[in-house]
């Protein structure tokens, strides 16, 4: 369940630091995070939600602070369950972007990258 949680994690932020320049232009229109941490062990179980907290939250305040939110898009659950042996780990995201904005950030993406190869084939 925490590698599924880290590696969901990672993978958005890598994905943010492609597109922070374009964030500014980017809607939030829904963020619906769920996560039930279970577990037989308690102290394990607690651990594993303050892990989920950490890095659930803070992501959700930084595309609270660099892109429009829409009003109410927000909605962040997350529970501890030492009674069920399930974790649950569900999100829903929907950003809105108009494509001129998508497409010129491809375009910057695509020549950053032909100039880091045309770099690497030189040395």
């Amino acid at each position: 369940f925490w590698s599924t949680v880290s590696y969901t994690a990672r993978i958005l932020l890598s994905l943010l630091q492609e597109i922070v320049n374009v964030l500014k232009y980017c809607k939030l229109k829904k963020l619906d995070i769920k996560a039930v941490c279970a577990g037989e062990d308690a102290a394990e179980t607690a651990v594993d939600y303050g892990k989920c907290c950490a890095i659930i939250y803070p992501i959700a305040g930084f595309l609270s602070s660099n892109m429009k939110v829409k009003r109410k898009a927000q909605k962040i659950d997350i529970k501890c369950d030492y009674t069920n042996g399930e974790n649950i780990f569900k999100y829903d995201i929907l950003i809105m972007i108009r494509m001129y904005h998508a497409i010129a950030a491809l375009f910057r993406i695509a020549l950053k990258e032909a100039k880091r190869t045309a770099e690497q084939q030189n040395s």
